[in-house]
């Protein structure tokens, strides 16, 4: 969660605060040695509270999400992933005008034993929004204790491993993960069905326990600042308000069994 001050005429001061949680069962199959499906059932939630906001009051938002995934490492040295998934948001539900949808294909070749080159490409379509990413970079165990994830889109981080199943790591963060998350708000509102997306990006200090069945972080730091994008129901008229950089914190956790 965070909050900060808009830095937009006319709005200059005016205060926001964000947050954002989800969480997800996923259902794993194996139906041949070197394959394996995975079915995810999850809810996101978010809120924005912008008190001085020119068109909706609606400050949650809770969306459904659920995807299936297929993992194989049947080709030697390399480990391959498809994804496809579905953000429906909950509180207007309309499966076509106010849904996003997520696909995925996404390599990593087992370069030498320290090394991991990525390759694929990512993106999602839907509430009048359309973007598609390359997946390039590279991991890199460059001593036992220190490793770079230098993954574009996916995870750009220094970590430090100080003992048995813990970790310290530096990260850089965007809002909402490598989506940009869409929503369209009622039909009474002041501009109706008019859609919003948040975008920042930061860097934060995390601690991490990691075992076989559990793992949990905790991690706070800064945004360099960003903001809020409305748009009519037509997805046009593109509105910015920007906000200055501000502190955030987050913790995850995930049990296995």
């Amino acid at each position: 969660s965070s909050s900060a001050s808009i830095d937009k005429h006319g709005f200059k001061g005016s205060k926001f605060r964000y947050a954002e949680g989800a969480g997800a069962l996923f259902v794993n199959a194996y139906p041949a040695e070197n394959h394996s499906l995975s079915f995810e059932f999850g809810y996101g939630y978010m809120k924005l509270d912008f008190s001085d906001n020119p068109a909706f009051k609606q400050k949650n938002f809770h969306d459904g999400i659920f995807s299936i995934g297929y993992v194989t490492t049947a080709v030697k040295d390399w480990r391959w992933v498809a994804n496809l998934g579905i953000h429906a948001n909950l509180d207007h539900f309309n499966i076509g005008a106010n849904a996003f949808y997520t696909g995925m294909i996404w390599g990593r070749l087992a370069y030498s034993p320290p090394l991991g080159i990525h390759i694929g490409v990512i993106g999602q379509s839907g509430v009048k929004s359309t973007y598609l990413f390359p997946i390039l970079g590279f991991d890199w165990y460059f001593h036992k204790q220190w490793k770079i994830n230098a993954v574009f889109p996916l995870d750009l981080s220094l970590h430090y491993y100080f003992a048995k199943s813990w970790s310290s790591a530096i990260s850089y963060r965007s809002f909402g993960g490598w989506y940009r998350s869409f929503h369209r708000v009622g039909k009474h509102e002041n501009h109706p069905e008019s859609m919003f997306s948040v975008h920042a990006n930061g860097l934060d200090l995390g601690i991490y326990f990691d075992s076989r069945y559990f793992s949990i972080g905790l991690f706070g730091g800064a945004n360099f600042g960003g903001w809020i994008l409305i748009r009519n129901r037509h997805g046009a008229k593109p509105v910015y308000y920007h906000f200055d950089y501000a502190g955030y914190a987050g913790a995850k956790a995930c049990l296995e069994f």
